[in-house]
């Protein structure tokens, strides 16, 4: 989601979704200029599904262009200890 109507369009589409989970896939590609986002949103996804109880209802899958999960946050661990 990189636009206010992006956010608008999905959060409609989600609601839709709950009515009739099924199994979602949350990433970011190649190239992609942030990774933080995509994990952010599957943790948001997580979160509203349980409240919902539901989310034993929806299989997740995080796809990532990275070479291991969580590059990003061992990076950033990284610079705050230098």
């Amino acid at each position: 989601m990189c636009t206010h109507q992006h956010a608008l369009a999905a959060w409609d589409r989600y609601q839709e979704f709950v009515k009739d989970p099924g199994p979602i896939v949350v990433g970011a590609a190649q190239g992609a200029s942030c990774f933080g986002p995509a994990y952010e949103t599957a943790m948001i996804l997580d979160t509203d599904l349980r409240r919902r109880k539901i989310r034993d209802r929806v299989p997740m899958t995080y796809i990532t262009a990275e070479p291991y999960i969580g590059t990003w946050a061992s990076a950033a661990s990284a610079t705050a200890r230098d």
